[in-house]
């Protein structure tokens, strides 16, 4: 292990390491490259937002229904117990049959 750090040392001296004025140009193309992709990353975010608006304002469209079950909306002891009897007549099961899981 000491081998590769003395080997790695003698290689960071041969390095050739930017000059100051160099490392500040390429910071700053660097620096400039992200500004103007920033900017053309939010000017395409928001004409595709305004676009897909523009889209779907074009087609009509119900906002969702705020309504809530009113009592007249539910069904009734009489109603359930019609619905009971419908499905034993169609399926030939009962509610407390070995079909239902109850396992009686």
């Amino acid at each position: 292990m000491s081998n590769f750090i003395t080997e790695a040392n003698t290689e960071l001296e041969h390095v050739v390491w930017p000059t100051p004025a160099e490392n500040k140009k390429y910071m700053m193309y660097t620096v400039g490259v992200i500004v103007v992709l920033g900017i053309f990353l939010a000017v395409l975010g928001y004409s595709i937002t305004n676009g897909l608006k523009l889209a779907r304002d074009q087609f009509p469209h119900d906002v969702a229904p705020t309504a809530t079950v009113s009592g007249e909306d539910t069904m009734s002891q009489a109603d359930l117990d019609k619905l009971l009897k419908n499905i034993q007549v169609q399926t030939g099961a009962t509610a407390s049959g070995s079909k239902t899981g109850t396992g009686k």
